[in-house]
């Protein structure tokens, strides 16, 4: 009776960890290739001036009048799982021909020593960022000066490399994509992802000690042989034999899980939360719409 239970909870457990296992290897073998450029931050400080009032004031940087001052921020982050690298062509924001680019540089990189530069073409109206590696998961911010009222349809991302679209649609960056360096260090540890590892290697050792009282049932591959050995076997006898797979995988899964909930070298996850991003406690870099955003 107890190798029929045997049977049953291994088959079960088997194809549960099968499945987990199958599961995460097909997730990286299939990776994507994404760059995304978040729209983080914009407003026109002018718009809400009367008039009148708008007509008489004068506004100047660095010896150029200003009509109508326009900022923007984007994150701009590698989305995909892929590195990306060795570009075509770099990865430019193209402004609308009544636009003027007053200033433009880079705010923040991740990580910090990642080389991403600025080159302005055709009489500033092209801004490239060029950058000779982003690996999955890295970004880096950048902040626009406009002399000018452009749509945000209007600025348009294109770019040239293998397996990137030509053009990249501009998404908004929600507020809790932006995750300070504190909340951080205070979620590394995985509680849950820590629990389902011990569950599964605590398993794993029941059905070890379950499949060893029932070694004794087996024939004798020594007196038998191989040959004879496997002809005798019981259609409870095999299914004994193969739950050693599904056993072996349940306790490998498990440690991998406990490792993964601790050190951040693992990186395996069941729910993994895309798109969040990792920035200092500066406001500058977590300007979100038309507000500074704080999360505790």
């Amino acid at each position: 009776m107890d190798g029929l239970w045997l049977s049953i909870v291994s088959l079960v457990v088997g194809m549960i960890a099968s499945y987990l296992v199958s599961y995460y290897f097909f997730k990286k073998s299939s990776k994507n290739k994404s760059l995304t450029p978040f729209l983080q931050f914009s407003s026109s400080p002018l718009d809400g001036l009367d008039q009148d009032l708008k007509e008489d004031l004068k506004i100047k940087y660095k010896q150029k009048e200003v009509e109508d001052l326009f900022e923007v921020q984007f994150l701009i982050a590698n989305t995909g799982e892929k590195a990306i690298s060795n570009l075509i062509e770099p990865l430019t924001l193209v402004l609308p021909n009544d636009c003027e680019l007053l200033d433009a540089n880079i705010l923040y990189k991740n990580p910090d020593g990642r080389k991403v530069l600025i080159s302005l073409q055709n009489q500033r109206q092209l801004i490239e960022y060029n950058f000779p590696l982003l690996n999955a998961g890295e970004f880096f911010i950048t902040k626009l000066l406009i002399n000018g009222s452009p749509l945000l349809s209007d600025l348009k991302f294109t770019i040239e490399g293998e397996e990137l679209p030509p053009e990249l649609d501009i998404k908004e960056l929600p507020p809790e994509a932006l995750i300070s360096q504190k909340s951080e260090k205070r979620v590394k540890f995985k509680l849950e992802m820590f629990l389902i590892g011990i569950s599964l290697t605590y398993f794993g050792l029941i059905l070890i000690n379950l499949l060893y009282g029932n070694l004794d049932r087996l024939p004798s591959l020594n007196k038998l042989g191989f040959i004879k050995f496997m002809f005798n076997l019981s259609f409870i006898d095999v299914v004994i034999l193969m739950s050693i797979f599904p056993i072996i995988s349940c306790l490998v899964l498990g440690v991998l899980l406990i490792l993964s909930s601790i050190f951040n070298n693992f990186k395996i996850h069941f729910k993994k939360k895309k798109n969040t991003f990792i920035v200092p406690d500066n406001k500058n870099l977590r300007r979100i719409g038309n507000f500074y955003y704080t999360d505790y």
